[in-house]
């Protein structure tokens, strides 16, 4: 019988962005199956930890997510451009 541990991931990214880092992970249910963690760590100046996040996406969800993500972020580039205002 194959053991359950929740904090092994099937398979693992990250997206260092300034202060913040990104983490993609993807988890195994009891049932085998898949689901999606993405994380997001905020640090101050000093790098002490100041926030800390996390999204649980599963799969029956990927979809509505990922339009609603698309729509907004292409929104957002037509608004204003891909250039960092600042």
């Amino acid at each position: 019988m194959i053991e359950f541990d929740p904090t092994k991931s099937v398979l693992e990214r990250c997206l260092q962005a300034g202060s913040r880092t990104y983490y993609f992970d993807i988890k195994k249910t009891k049932s085998e199956d898949y689901f999606l963690i993405i994380s997001e760590r905020k640090k101050d100046v000093e790098g002490k930890l100041l926030k800390s996040q996390k999204i649980f996406l599963y799969k029956e969800h990927f979809e509505s997510f990922a339009e609603i993500l698309n729509e907004l972020m292409g929104y957002i580039i037509d608004e204003k451009g891909k250039e960092v205002l600042r």
